[in-house]
């Protein structure tokens, strides 16, 4: 009976070893297999969350690609801005230069017509001349013939005094003559200088006219451009006038603009918030597995309990021991949590806190310098009336 005894204590003993080690490989390989399902859910999450990323820098990249596409369209080449820029910088000068000799033509125009109005009156001038010079003339030829008259006659030799009188006449006629002469000489200079001014003023006349042809020529042209410009000008205001402005254009493309990019956010940010769904969906899914296959154990483990129960009452308290460590283990677990999450509260609560004495601090520091200013302008004030 002893030998038995020893026998099945040994056994027993064994038995035990045996069975702690295949549940400590147990316990061992139901850890690794926790790990490598973790590892494989957090693989799955790092790749979905990856792939995602990516999926979401493609549709902003594309985005971002059509928006300067667009951009692009609606832009020209700098080649064809500098050439724009170019062709109308040679209209202008071109026009500013036509301004100038036109303002040039009239300015000579009104010379000419100054030069013909003086060399009419310098014609009318001579003709007066030499009506006076005729006259004059007229009146020596009939002095003279009163000389020979009075001469023939055989005018008293003792008569001193009329011929002093005519002596004298004729001196004065002579001194009138002479300056007659010389006024008409004088004239005639003049008249041939104003008859050479004259011919060199029509000789400019006509290249004045020549010029002025040519001018109203361009000017015709430029006048049909400026006709063809204003029409083309009615024609873009009247289009101008059916359209909106350039403000309210510049608006709506903007607002356009924001709203596309808000769209591309709010297309990324779904996408992002899809993936995070599916992400937790897949590990809802894996941990509901897990939790399965451990209900699943659980059960199994309970039936065996039970079993291992019905066979003894030592058995019996046995199981009954390990539902209470099981439900101390439960419990335990419960108060661990509800200690995290106090603490978490705590943590939060402390963050509340430090924010709100932060505030109240700078709030000290905004009431202490007004407090100050206030003072400092008392202070001016006070020795403002001191002072007046």
């Amino acid at each position: 009976m002893t030998r038995k005894m020893t026998v099945l204590r040994v056994n027993e003993k064994s038995l035990t070893r045996r069975y702690t080690t295949l549940e400590e490989m147990g316990t061992s390989l139901r850890k690794e297999n926790t790990r490598l399902k973790n590892d494989v859910i957090a693989m799955e999450k790092s790749v979905a969350e990856r792939i995602g990323y990516l999926q979401r820098y493609k549709e902003m990249a594309a985005f971002k690609i059509s928006s300067l596409q667009k951009a692009l369209d609606e832009s020209v080449p700098q080649s064809e801005l500098e050439l724009a820029n170019k062709q109308y910088t040679e209209l202008t000068e071109k026009y500013r230069d036509m301004l100038e000799r036109e303002n040039a033509l009239v300015a000579r125009t009104e010379k000419a017509e100054n030069i013909e109005d003086e060399n009419k009156c310098l014609l009318s001038e001579m003709d007066t001349l030499k009506k006076e010079l005729q006259m004059e003339k007229e009146k020596l030829h009939t002095l003279e013939q009163a000389m020979e008259q009075f001469t023939k006659a055989g005018m008293l030799p003792g008569d001193k005094a009329s011929k002093m009188v005519t002596n004298n006449e004729i001196i004065s006629i002579s001194k009138r003559l002479t300056m007659l002469e010389m006024k008409e000489l004088n004239e005639r200079q003049r008249a041939e200088h104003a008859v050479t001014m004259q011919t060199q003023l029509k000789n400019t006349v006509s290249q004045l006219e020549e010029r002025n042809l040519e001018l109203e020529t361009k000017f015709a042209e430029l006048t049909k451009m400026n006709l063809e410009a204003q029409r083309v000008e009615r024609e873009l205001r009247d289009e101008l006038a059916n359209s909106v402005t350039k403000a309210a254009s510049d608006a709506d493309r903007n607002k356009i603009a924001q709203l596309e990019e808000s769209e591309a956010t709010l297309k990324v940010e779904n996408s992002r918030l899809k993936e995070m769904a599916e992400v937790g969906a897949s590990q809802a899914r894996a941990l509901e597995a897990q939790q399965q296959s451990r209900e699943k154990e659980v059960a199994s483990l309970r039936q065996q309990l039970l079993d291992i129960q019905s066979e003894s009452d030592e058995k019996t308290v046995i199981g009954k021991l390990h539902h209470h460590i099981v439900a101390l283990q439960v419990s335990e677990g419960t108060a661990v949590r509800k200690l995290e999450d106090a603490m978490s509260r705590i943590s939060k609560i402390d963050a509340l806190v430090l924010r709100l004495e932060q505030k109240l601090d700078e709030k000290e520091q905004a009431l202490y310098h007004a407090k100050v200013e206030g003072r400092n302008r008392a202070r001016h004030l006070k020795t403002t009336v001191q002072s007046d």
